[in-house]
C-alpha cells in the first residue's frame, strides 16, 4: 500500500515494488533527451533507442528494487523519484543477474557495456566515495527524478525533493545524486545541494547533448551531495570542545 504524504497542495506517494513498472515508464519518456542517456544509446541506430531505454529503465528499478528502493509519485504521476536507502547501490553481480540488467546492458555490444561501466557508473561512484568518506552517515540515493515534460516549470521536483530531504533529515543523513543538465544542476543548487564534482563523459566521441559527434566536448554531469542541516545539540557540541 502507497504511504500518502501531502505537500503544500501537491500530493505525493511512495510505494515499493508494486510502482515500479509505471515509475519506468514515466522516467524512460522524461529522460528521453537527456545528454548522459543519450551518450550511453548512441551505439544503437535511433530507431532502437526509445524502446531499449524502456527496457534499461526498468531493468535499473527492478536492481534498485531488490536494494529496498522507494518509488515516489507527485500529483498523480507528473513527477517521478526513485530513491535508494544509505549503503544500497544496484552495481553488485548478485543484482545485475537477478534484475536482468547484465543481459540488457550486454546488448549494447562492448562499447556501451565499457561506458555503462567504467563511465556512468564508476567515475560518479568514486567521487561520492571521496565526498562521503569523513561523513558518520551514509547517504540517500537519488537514482532518478524527472518530471512529464508538459507538466515542467511548475515546482513539481521542488516538492519531491523537499519530501526526501525531510526524509533524510530525521535520520541525519545526506543525500547524493548525478545532475546530468545545466537546468537540474542549477536548480539541485537553489534546493541546497552543493556541487562535489564535474565529469565529462564521452569527450571526443560525444557532443554535449549525447549524439555522436567525433571530436565533440561530451556531456558534463555533476555530483552533488545534500548535507542535513546541524541539529542544536551538535551545534552545543561544537562549540563546548572549541570555546
Amino acid at each position: 500500500m502507497a504511504d500518502q504524504t501531502p505537500s503544500s497542495s501537491v500530493a505525493i506517494t511512495t510505494s515499493g515494488k508494486d510502482y515500479l513498472s509505471q515509475s519506468a515508464t514515466v522516467l524512460a519518456d522524461a529522460f528521453a533527451n537527456d545528454p548522459a542517456i543519450t551518450y550511453l544509446l548512441n551505439v544503437l541506430p535511433p530507431s532502437k533507442q526509445d524502446p531499449y531505454r524502456h527496457t534499461l529503465f526498468n531493468a535499473f528499478y527492478t536492481g534498485a528494487a531488490l536494494n529496498g528502493a522507494s518509488f515516489t509519485e507527485a500529483d498523480e504521476w507528473r513527477c517521478v523519484g526513485v530513491l535508494l536507502p544509505p549503503g544500497k547501490n544496484v552495481d553488485n553481480p548478485l543484482t545485475l543477474v537477478q534484475s536482468g540488467l547484465f543481459g540488457v546492458l550486454w546488448n549494447l555490444g562492448i562499447k556501451g557495456v565499457w561506458r555503462m561501466t567504467h563511465e556512468y557508473a564508476s567515475k560518479p561512484a568514486t567521487l561520492k566515495s571521496r565526498t562521503l568518506e569523513t561523513h558518520s552517515k551514509k547517504a540517500y540515493y537519488i537514482f532518478n527524478l524527472g518530471t512529464k515534460e508538459e507538466y515542467r516549470g511548475n515546482g513539481l521536483s521542488t516538492h519531491l525533493i523537499h519530501h526526501y530531504q525531510s526524509l533524510a533529515a530525521a535520520t541525519n543523513a545526506p543525500i547524493w545524486l548525478e545532475a546530468t543538465t545545466a537546468y537540474s544542476h542549477n536548480l539541485y543548487t537553489k534546493l541546497g545541494f552543493h556541487t562535489a564534482g564535474e565529469i565529462v563523459l564521452g569527450q571526443g566521441v560525444a557532443g554535449a547533448d549525447g549524439t555522436v559527434s567525433k571530436g565533440g566536448e561530451g556531456v558534463k554531469i555533476w555530483g552533488m551531495v545534500w548535507w542535513p542541516p546541524v541539529k542544536k545539540e551538535e551545534e552545543e557540541i561544537v562549540v563546548y570542545r572549541t570555546g
